[in-house]
């Protein structure tokens, strides 16, 4: 008998062979990678595709610390928890987006939850998007048009001659842009 004959091979356990844990570990790592990607995509289109619907705009009534009350309009960002000035606890504060930069300041406004005496989702404020200062969140109150002519708010022509305003305004912005791009470079 030879040698190669007698030898025995090498043992092993029953019902595993040698490197199935390194694919198991693989596998799993795989699948953890691929499950984290597939949460970060759809975290990033889910806060992606809210951008294309306007949200709602709340009208806040507030009690000040001077006993006044101020009325206040715009889109609540987040609710959060914060530490009180006096150190009593945790108090609830609401982010809005006010726009306005322009007039205010400051794109948004922290309120305590407790100064809030009224929420209002009102149907006449206008969110307008405009080209600096952010958005503008307001009432409107009168059109003024190049010829001296006012139209206010409440007449029935207001909305189609502000529409048409718009549109207008858009198709000079346009020529402007391509004047710009094209033949001035």
């Amino acid at each position: 008998m030879s040698s190669a004959e007698t030898e025995t091979p090498p043992k092993s356990r029953p019902g595993r062979t040698k490197g199935e844990v390194k694919v198991w570990l693989t596998a799993m790592g795989l699948a953890t990678g691929l499950i984290m990607i597939i949460g970060l995509l759809a975290l990033i289109a889910w806060n992606g595709i809210s951008v294309f619907w306007p949200k709602v705009v709340h009208e806040f009534t507030i009690a000040e610390a001077d006993g006044k009350t101020s009325i206040i309009a715009g889109e609540l960002v987040k609710t959060q928890m914060r530490r009180s000035t006096d150190g009593s606890g945790e108090k609830e504060e609401i982010q809005i987006f006010v726009g306005n930069k322009d007039s205010y300041g400051l794109g948004f406004r922290f309120l305590d939850a407790e100064s809030i005496k009224e929420r209002a989702e009102p149907t006449g404020l206008i969110v307008a998007e405009r080209m600096e200062y952010g958005d503008a969140i307001f009432y409107p109150v009168t059109l003024e048009l190049a010829g001296g002519k006012t139209i206010p708010a409440e007449d029935a022509s207001f909305e189609t001659e502000l529409r048409r305003l718009i549109a207008e305004v858009n198709d000079r912005r346009d020529e402007i842009l391509h004047v710009e791009k094209t033949e001035i470079g």
